[in-house]
């Protein structure tokens, strides 16, 4: 909204808009509601990249710097982030707000799960960037296996749909046992699973968990290593790192490097 009605500035219309975008994701958080957490994080990040490199990307993390459009408003922001007229104090408005919803949520999404309850098994290190993903959980001690499955497309609202695909029984973990369990649920949506290339798989040993809390973590984590991290490896503990470096750093970089894993 602000790019496309950047020849006129009503810094004080932008203010009441920017205050309602962050109540709007407070009560979010308030209501332990996260489905706007890749939403948060993403217009964030993008706002900053734009303006100190002159960058935007789309929701497949593709940039458009070749635009030229972009390219235009970038020099406007770099010059109005700098100047103290209503335009570059409704960027830096703007910065602020979704600097603070982004710590509320990295906060909120630290305490959901406890790191020594929850291990995060995958043999593809480059697993964040499919666009299916499947994640099995189970409590430990429990023969009942949860399956969800996340889906990356452009045509979704978010740019993404996380669902619940089945649940297996499995008594013995013996070799072939979960594709022998998958062949028996006959469901179209796990018909592309693949163990050694696009399956996570988590283990709680809090028996007390709730596994929908826990799914909603990780596809959480996912979605963050797919936005920040999409040139080096998946790092399951990856929501508590950029809490670290936003509240030290006071701003969270579009993309992290292999020595911020």
């Amino acid at each position: 909204m602000w790019i496309t009605k950047k020849d006129y500035i009503d810094s004080e219309y932008f203010k009441y808009i920017l205050m309602a975008a962050e109540q709007t994701y407070n009560k979010g958080i308030c209501d332990k509601n996260n489905e706007n957490f890749y939403e948060v994080l993403f217009h964030y990040l993008n706002l900053n990249n734009l303006v100190l490199d002159g960058n935007m990307f789309d929701f497949k993390m593709k940039p458009h710097w070749k635009n030229e459009k972009i390219a235009r408003v970038a020099d406007e922001l770099y010059t109005f982030y700098k100047s103290h007229n209503e335009s570059g104090e409704t960027v830096k408005f703007a910065n602020a707000i979704f600097k603070n919803i982004c710590i509320k949520y990295l906060q909120h999404q630290t305490k959901i799960c406890d790191y020594n309850d929850c291990n995060i098994y995958y043999v593809n290190a480059k697993v964040h960037l499919l666009n299916d993903i499947y994640v099995l959980i189970n409590i430990k001690g429990n023969s009942k296996y949860d399956i969800w499955k996340l889906k990356m497309d452009k045509r979704f609202v978010k740019g993404y749909k996380f669902t619940k695909s089945g649940s297996v029984e499995i008594e013995d973990l013996k070799d072939n046992a979960l594709n022998e369990e998958l062949l028996k649920l006959n469901n179209p949506a796990l018909s592309k699973m693949n163990p050694d290339h696009s399956l996570m798989f988590c283990v709680i040993t809090d028996v007390d968990a709730k596994i929908d809390t826990f799914a909603n973590f990780i596809k959480n984590t996912i979605l963050l290593n797919k936005l920040m991290a999409n040139d080096v490896r998946f790092d399951p503990n990856l929501i508590s790192n950029a809490l670290e470096i936003i509240l030290h750093e006071k701003i969270l970089p579009f993309k992290l490097d292999e020595e911020f894993l």
